[in-house]
């Protein structure tokens, strides 16, 4: 006979007691045969399969995720109460195998978080950052993670519905109109006044960015067909196609070996601002790039001359083609990195990366400080290099981000052209 109940709370850890049937059975056994009836008989579990606890000598608990054994150093510890812990054998260096192949979205994925990767496909470790909100409180306003979602989401609804071979602007403007009144009633936006403006707001925005979006498929109004692309270093294969290609007219001799001149184009929407301003200049934010960065190396890598097009909410940047032979030698550096961050977790955060190569202040950007976030607010990061002196206390930080973000800086700053939406210059010009 079994009897179970969850005895503490999986947010905060705080005891909580058990359902009234299973608390008078315990009165009941406590009364008739004493406490230590049910000392006995109550075993306290951990909550997490990865417990240490599981794999005490001498434990009486049992867990069937025995992987969670390798993720333990090979080392004698001990306990809150002085025991010797069994030594537990370190995780088995990472074999990739050649007929699972790397996608160009899990590279990118694994660059924005190495040591996130790390958790998920080594330890299969999955921590849900997401808080529950109390359906009682009343919302006054959108943050800008739910700005980015909504965004991105009617952006979405408003494209596919449109045609994307020649969007319609008609189209896109009622479907914009019938997601935000859904939205409206869903509760997903405020309520009332505040509801308006946030309304009017996103109606802005999605209209810059539609426009924007409808004037760079006007210059390829053709689709081109996808590319494939295979790429091997070592034992890592990166394989995948190269998908919404656009095809132009063909370019006037004269311009054949501008930068921008290729034929070819990727478009893609992107519902986060791109840009930033220094000294009345506007630049592309580096870290907006990532994902666009890996996409341009694969394209040039597999043969294919092709420019990019991004459209954010604050402007559009224009990524010129990559030359093949550098593509080919960066995408493989990146396949090893891959390889290595299997392996270990790296300490290289992106944000804090780039921050540290473009003589910033690093700690800042990694522990956070007045009114801004670290990269340490990440879940894996925190546990992995609690501080920033643990993110480079080995030394690896600094290499990695000088071999890895150094050269990302550099294409970002001086091989992009950016060019700031017309709604952004006038709200500039009457904010100054």
């Amino acid at each position: 006979f079994y009897v179970s109940w969850c005895g503490h709370s999986v947010r905060d850890n705080s005891e909580q007691p058990p359902s009234v049937l299973v608390s008078q059975l315990r009165d009941y056994l406590s009364a008739a045969w004493g406490k230590e009836v049910l000392t006995h008989r109550t075993t306290q579990h951990p909550l997490q399969p990865f417990s240490r606890r599981y794999f005490e000598e001498g434990s009486r608990l049992v867990t069937f995720a025995k992987e969670w054994r390798d993720a333990h150093a090979s080392q004698v510890q001990k306990d809150g109460d002085g025991n010797v812990l069994a030594p537990i054998e370190p995780m088995a260096p990472f074999v990739p195998s050649p007929n699972v192949p790397l996608t160009i979205s899990q590279l990118t994925q694994f660059l924005r978080n190495p040591v996130k990767a790390f958790f998920r496909n080594r330890l299969q470790v999955v921590f849900d950052e997401t808080q529950e909100e109390n359906a009682d409180d009343e919302s006054f306003g959108v943050d800008g993670l739910q700005r980015y979602g909504l965004i991105g989401q009617l952006l979405a609804t408003a494209t596919a519905r449109s045609g994307e071979n020649q969007p319609n602007e008609a189209q896109e403007q009622i479907c914009v109109a019938q997601s935000l009144a859904k939205l409206r009633k869903s509760g997903e936006l405020p309520l009332k006044v505040f509801g308006d403006l946030e309304q009017k707001s996103l109606e802005e925005t999605l209209a810059t960015m539609l426009g924007a979006w409808r004037a760079e498929n006007a210059k390829f109004p053709n689709t081109a067909s996808r590319q494939s692309v295979r790429l091997q270093e070592g034992a890592v294969v990166l394989e995948d196609w190269i998908d919404h290609l656009r095809g132009g007219n063909e370019m006037p001799e004269s311009t054949a070996e501008e930068a921008f001149s290729s034929p070819v184009a990727w478009l893609e929407l992107e519902p986060s601002n791109l840009l930033v301003k220094v000294r009345k200049e506007y630049f592309a934010r580096p870290e907006k790039l990532l994902g666009a960065w890996v996409r341009t190396l694969a394209i040039a890598a597999s043969g294919t001359a092709a420019r990019g097009v991004l459209v954010g909410r604050d402007g559009v940047v224009e990524i010129p083609p990559f030359p093949q032979e550098k593509a080919v030698d960066t995408l493989k550096g990146l396949l090893q990195l891959w390889n290595d961050g299997m392996s270990s977790p790296l300490p290289l955060p992106p944000k804090t990366a780039l921050a540290f190569v473009a003589d910033k202040d690093a700690a800042t950007q990694y522990e956070g400080g007045h009114m801004s976030r670290g990269d340490i607010q990440d879940t894996c990061l925190a546990r992995v290099y609690p501080d920033y002196d643990s993110l480079v206390a080995d030394g690896r930080f600094e290499a990695l981000a000088k071999g890895i973000y150094a050269p990302l800086l550099e294409w970002a700053n001086r091989q992009v052209n950016v060019a700031v939406h017309a709604t952004q210059v006038e709200s500039a010009e009457v904010a100054a």
